[in-house]
């Protein structure tokens, strides 16, 4: 009787070993430890867990690259001893490149330099361009404008405006080529005289982005007078444009004007031929 009773005990504890054993293993949700078989929790309340907070990539815009380029420029140098000299360059200029339309160019160029207590030179130059694309075409139609000062040469002002037309070589986002031509009405102030005459204009222009901070550009406009072939101007100019970091670059360029008729021919050379350096600040 007593062996009946003990092998019924012990079959009854395996029995109930393995039911329990069939049950998931329970933790308490606030510390995590392992509750025993067959105790259940009830009205525990569970920690709420936060939602993974989304990316700053997801939830800020993507930024649109901009089709503008804009900038100011300034260089200046100075001697003493033998002769005391100062001199200084300034500029900027807005550029609207990449326009599917239209496409925009202001610049501002000046100098300035003293010798010996003398002003040697003392030039400025104001132009703007607007061009208006031919649709599924590389050509192109401008509007332009300029305005220039040079004490030197004893001119108060000298205006350019007229329409031209125009085609790109190469339009890309590294590489831009362009030709143009067209008439321009001049009108101009030497020595106190006033005249005007119409100009015919060809001019070309190409600008590499050779590397992310190197910038190469080269260009050249001719002009001449309508009714005097002999009456023409040629200017030039070439440059490198290497950034420092986002905002600041150092540039350096060259310049080359040819006057084949220049004011006052007794004192001023028919070409003239400028090497600059500065540092530009790009917005």
């Amino acid at each position: 009787m007593v062996g009946r009773t003990i092998f019924c005990a012990v079959t009854l504890s395996i029995l109930t070993a393995a039911a329990f054993a069939d049950e998931p293993v329970q933790r308490c949700p606030c510390c995590g430890q392992t509750l025993p078989p067959g105790v259940t929790l009830t009205n525990v309340p569970v920690p709420a867990v936060e939602a993974p907070a989304e990316t700053e990539t997801l939830t800020k815009e993507k930024s649109v690259p901009r089709d503008w380029e804009a900038g100011i420029y300034g260089g200046f140098s100075a001697s003493r001893g033998n002769t005391t000299s100062s001199s200084y360059n300034y500029g900027g200029g807005f550029e609207k490149k990449n326009g599917k339309l239209y496409r925009y160019k202001l610049k501002l160029d000046g100098r300035y330099r003293e010798t010996d207590n003398s002003v040697s030179e003392s030039k400025a130059e104001a132009a703007g361009e607007m061009r208006r694309l031919m649709r599924d075409s590389r050509w192109f139609t401008s509007g332009r404008l300029s305005v220039m000062h040079d004490d030197l040469k004893d001119l108060s002002y000298r205006i350019k405006i007229g329409p031209g037309i125009g085609r790109y070589l190469a339009d890309t986002k590294t590489l831009t080529a362009d030709i143009g031509t067209g008439f321009l009405y001049v009108r101009d102030k030497v020595s106190g005289e006033e005249s005007d005459y119409i100009a015919w204009r060809l001019s070309q222009r190409l600008d590499w982005q050779v590397t992310e901070t190197l910038t190469f550009w080269v260009g050249t406009d001719f002009f001449t007078d309508v009714a005097d072939n002999s009456n023409y101007q040629i200017a030039f100019t070439s440059g490198l444009d290497n950034k420092i970091n986002r905002h600041l670059s150092l540039m350096v360029e060259l310049d080359d004007e040819y006057d084949s008729l220049p004011d006052q021919a007794d004192k001023i050379k028919k070409n003239d031929l400028e090497f600059r350096t500065g540092v530009r600040y790009h917005f």
